[in-house]
């Protein structure tokens, strides 16, 4: 941890979390589902939207006769079962987590997923009440191809951009914070698309977490 890092800005999935299988297969498998052809330009349509802008998306472009809620609660009863039941922790996630905490570290999670989703799971693994808070792109207003979301959370954790780590997994995401004048470490994502940019955009690059234990 360099000397100056007074806060911890942490992205959930494919961060914290081993979930993006999940997430990379979600509009797939809806797609076969209801006997529509599916292609990878779908997916990339819909980057950086939170859950319910996507449904909407695909209620608005697609004739699947399903308006956006009924896409939406679909997903979620999906989702919800994942993360109570199947998605494990990033290794070592959690040793870190609690290294940090005991050192006196800030840490909030700044995240695409749907708030009751993100406390689930970090609940369930014993991570919740590390974190002083958790704050959704919905919230903000904005997705992570914008900086506001780790802009607001050094705010809320009365700290300078120079002063926090952002933990993320996706290009698009250390691009804005690294603009921003956040410290960024890139954390290995096997489906993370672009690793050649994390590589050089990235101030440290993790395979796993005991690497800065």
């Amino acid at each position: 941890m360099e000397e100056k890092i007074k806060g911890a800005i942490f992205d959930l999935d494919g961060t914290i979390v081993n979930s993006m299988g999940m997430w990379r297969k979600l509009d797939k498998e809806f797609f076969i589902r209801q006997g529509v052809e599916y292609s990878p330009e779908i997916s990339k349509e819909i980057v950086g939207m939170t859950l319910e802008q996507a449904a909407e998306h695909f209620s608005k472009t697609f004739n699947l006769g399903k308006t956006t809620k009924q896409i939406l609660d679909e997903w979620n009863n999906y989702l919800l079962d994942q993360y109570k039941n199947v998605i494990p922790l990033k290794p070592y996630a959690d040793r870190l987590i609690e290294l940090w905490s005991r050192q006196g570290i800030k840490m909030c999670v700044a995240t695409l997923t749907e708030k009751k989703m993100a406390e689930i799971i970090l609940k369930k693994y014993g991570l919740l009440d590390k974190f002083e808070f958790i704050l959704t792109v919905a919230e903000v207003g904005k997705s992570k191809l914008s900086p506001d979301i780790y802009l607001r959370c050094a705010e809320k954790m009365g700290l300078l951009p120079n002063e926090c780590i952002v933990l993320e997994d996706t290009y698009h995401a250390m691009k804005s914070a690294k603009g921003a004048g956040f410290t960024v470490y890139a954390v290995d994502e096997p489906t993370a698309r672009n690793k050649e940019g994390i590589r050089a955009i990235c101030d440290k690059y993790i395979n796993t977490f005991e690497e800065i234990l």
